[in-house]
């Protein structure tokens, strides 16, 4: 540690010669060394580079802490009738061809056994899913709800419309044998497609 003097005052030079006692100062080239001056590199040893201070375009990206697993599905949305052995699952506005479809309820309950033909259902029913807009979470549980209440054990088939079908199926395994309808508007008429369901339903 190099300790610093303040440089004496004129009086204090005046008296310090009457004394016999000869001042002497040091030469400003001639500076004690002080931690600031550089040292020779040790061999072997790299130097540690300087910090450099941070960029903007180095920083990485945001990243969005919503995961597609939080994100709301699609709406579900469609029209079902159910009768002792079987669930009907339509997309909306294929309801209209109703009088159809009770009768090959009608037919499925027969072939199933059942001493009634009353359906469970006698008017088709909506099922919508969320039912408040601002929902969020899987719709699996209401689904789940939805199947337990809408069939029993002697529900044998489940004839659905490709989209109710799309929709219900990465949430849930339908009960029953699932038989997919082709549109309903071919079973109106004297179509193969026609031909071909009541073949199916027959075994």
């Amino acid at each position: 540690m190099v300790t610093r003097h303040q440089p004496l005052g004129e009086r204090q030079r005046i008296m310090l010669k009457q004394m016999g006692i000869q001042v002497w100062y040091a030469r400003a080239s001639e500076r004690p060394p002080s931690a600031d001056v550089e040292t020779a590199p040790v061999p072997g040893v790299q130097p540690s580079p300087e910090p450099q201070p941070a960029r903007v375009e180095d920083m990485p990206e945001p990243v969005d802490e919503v995961s597609a697993e939080l994100q709301s599905p699609d709406p579900i949305s469609f029209v079902w009738l159910a009768s002792p052995s079987t669930l009907l699952l339509l997309a909306e506005g294929e309801e209209s061809q109703l009088a159809f479809f009770m009768d090959v309820l009608s037919f499925l309950d027969w072939r199933a056994g059942v001493t009634t033909s009353t359906p469970l259902r006698l008017k088709p029913a909506h099922f919508q899913w969320p039912q408040l807009l601002d929902s969020k979470g899987s719709p699996q549980r209401a689904l789940a709800a939805f199947v337990e209440r809408s069939t029993s054990t002697s529900t044998r088939w489940v004839l659905t419309s490709k989209g109710p079908l799309e929709q219900l199926r990465p949430w849930l395994t339908l009960p029953g044998e699932v038989v997919e309808l082709p549109p309903p508007a071919t079973l109106m008429q004297q179509s193969p497609e026609k031909a071909a369901l009541w073949r199916r339903l027959a075994g």
